[in-house]
Protein backbone atom coordinates (compact mmCIF):
# COMPACT_ATOMS: atom_id res chain seq x y z
CA UNK A 1 0.00 0.00 0.00
CA UNK A 2 1.50 3.21 -1.30
CA UNK A 3 0.70 6.91 0.25
CA UNK A 4 1.85 9.00 -2.52
CA UNK A 5 2.24 8.80 -6.08
CA UNK A 6 6.21 8.88 -5.72
CA UNK A 7 5.51 5.08 -4.13
CA UNK A 8 6.92 5.10 -0.93
CA UNK A 9 4.72 3.00 1.38
CA UNK A 10 3.70 3.40 4.90
CA UNK A 11 5.85 1.19 6.44
CA UNK A 12 8.68 3.38 4.59
CA UNK A 13 7.03 6.35 5.56
CA UNK A 14 7.14 4.86 9.22
CA UNK A 15 10.90 4.05 9.16
CA UNK A 16 11.28 8.34 8.02
CA UNK A 17 9.22 9.46 11.17
CA UNK A 18 10.34 7.03 13.74
CA UNK A 19 13.99 8.04 12.63
CA UNK A 20 13.08 11.80 13.16
CA UNK A 21 11.44 11.49 16.24
CA UNK A 22 14.53 9.53 17.66
CA UNK A 23 16.60 11.99 16.70
CA UNK A 24 14.54 14.99 18.06
CA UNK A 25 13.34 12.57 21.16
CA UNK A 26 17.11 12.15 22.15
CA UNK A 27 17.65 14.89 23.78
CA UNK A 28 14.39 16.17 24.82
CA UNK A 29 13.96 12.61 26.75
CA UNK A 30 17.48 13.49 28.27
CA UNK A 31 15.82 16.56 29.77
CA UNK A 32 13.16 15.11 31.31
CA UNK A 33 15.03 12.92 32.96
CA UNK A 34 17.28 15.16 34.58
CA UNK A 35 14.59 17.17 36.17
CA UNK A 36 12.12 20.73 35.78
CA UNK A 37 15.40 22.60 35.64
CA UNK A 38 17.12 21.43 32.40
CA UNK A 39 15.93 22.98 29.24
CA UNK A 40 17.10 20.96 26.33
CA UNK A 41 17.70 24.15 24.11
CA UNK A 42 20.20 25.35 26.61
CA UNK A 43 22.13 22.68 25.87
CA UNK A 44 24.60 22.96 23.28
CA UNK A 45 25.00 18.64 23.07
CA UNK A 46 21.30 19.07 21.92
CA UNK A 47 21.60 20.77 18.63
CA UNK A 48 24.79 18.52 17.68
CA UNK A 49 22.47 15.47 18.48
CA UNK A 50 19.20 17.31 16.53
CA UNK A 51 21.09 18.25 13.27
CA UNK A 52 23.32 15.31 12.75
CA UNK A 53 20.49 13.09 13.74
CA UNK A 54 18.31 14.48 10.97
CA UNK A 55 21.03 14.53 8.76
CA UNK A 56 21.93 11.23 8.88
CA UNK A 57 18.42 9.63 9.18
CA UNK A 58 17.53 11.38 5.86
CA UNK A 59 21.33 10.90 4.07
CA UNK A 60 20.53 7.18 5.00
CA UNK A 61 17.26 6.97 3.82
CA UNK A 62 17.66 8.88 0.74
CA UNK A 63 20.74 6.54 0.00
CA UNK A 64 18.71 3.83 -0.16
CA UNK A 65 15.85 5.67 -2.52
CA UNK A 66 18.17 8.05 -4.01
CA UNK A 67 14.93 9.62 -6.51
CA UNK A 68 13.00 10.10 -3.26
CA UNK A 69 14.87 12.27 -1.25
CA UNK A 70 12.60 15.11 -0.70
CA UNK A 71 9.99 13.17 0.70
CA UNK A 72 12.59 11.35 3.00
CA UNK A 73 13.75 14.78 4.51
CA UNK A 74 9.91 15.61 4.64
CA UNK A 75 9.24 12.48 6.68
CA UNK A 76 12.46 13.04 9.16
CA UNK A 77 11.12 16.49 9.88
CA UNK A 78 7.71 15.51 10.27
CA UNK A 79 9.32 12.60 13.28
CA UNK A 80 11.37 15.37 14.46
CA UNK A 81 8.49 17.80 15.39
CA UNK A 82 6.49 15.18 16.23
CA UNK A 83 8.94 14.70 18.99
CA UNK A 84 8.58 18.36 19.93
CA UNK A 85 5.16 17.87 19.88
CA UNK A 86 4.97 15.37 21.95
CA UNK A 87 7.49 17.08 24.32
CA UNK A 88 4.98 20.12 24.93
CA UNK A 89 2.39 17.68 25.72
CA UNK A 90 4.49 15.72 28.13
CA UNK A 91 5.21 18.50 29.57
CA UNK A 92 1.94 20.27 29.83
CA UNK A 93 0.18 17.18 31.62
CA UNK A 94 3.22 16.45 34.16
CA UNK A 95 3.02 20.28 35.19
CA UNK A 96 7.42 20.20 34.79
CA UNK A 97 6.81 23.19 32.44
CA UNK A 98 3.83 25.65 31.23
CA UNK A 99 5.18 25.63 27.38
CA UNK A 100 3.58 29.28 27.11
CA UNK A 101 5.50 29.85 24.09
CA UNK A 102 4.67 26.31 22.43
CA UNK A 103 4.77 27.71 18.71
CA UNK A 104 7.87 29.14 18.79
CA UNK A 105 9.30 25.40 20.02
CA UNK A 106 7.36 24.40 16.86
CA UNK A 107 9.14 26.71 15.03
CA UNK A 108 12.41 26.29 16.39
CA UNK A 109 11.94 22.74 15.51
CA UNK A 110 10.95 23.38 11.97
CA UNK A 111 14.21 25.52 11.96
CA UNK A 112 17.23 23.10 13.64
CA UNK A 113 15.61 20.16 11.80
CA UNK A 114 14.63 21.10 8.05
CA UNK A 115 18.43 22.03 6.92
CA UNK A 116 19.92 19.50 8.01
CA UNK A 117 17.35 16.73 6.56
CA UNK A 118 17.13 18.40 3.67
CA UNK A 119 21.19 18.73 3.38
CA UNK A 120 21.42 14.94 4.41
CA UNK A 121 18.67 14.13 1.82
CA UNK A 122 20.35 15.60 -1.07
CA UNK A 123 23.85 14.29 0.10
CA UNK A 124 22.93 11.06 0.25
CA UNK A 125 20.86 10.63 -2.79
CA UNK A 126 24.79 12.08 -4.36
CA UNK A 127 26.65 9.21 -2.94
CA UNK A 128 24.74 6.36 -5.17
CA UNK A 129 26.84 6.15 -8.10
CA UNK A 130 24.46 3.15 -10.23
Amino acid sequence: MTLSPSGIGIRQWAVGVALGMVCGGLPLVSAQIQGPAVDPFDQGLSYLVWAGGAFLAASGLAYRQPNRRILWAVAVQLGFNSAMVLEVVIDFHSGRVSHNLWPLTLAAALLIGAPPAFLGAYFGSRLKTS
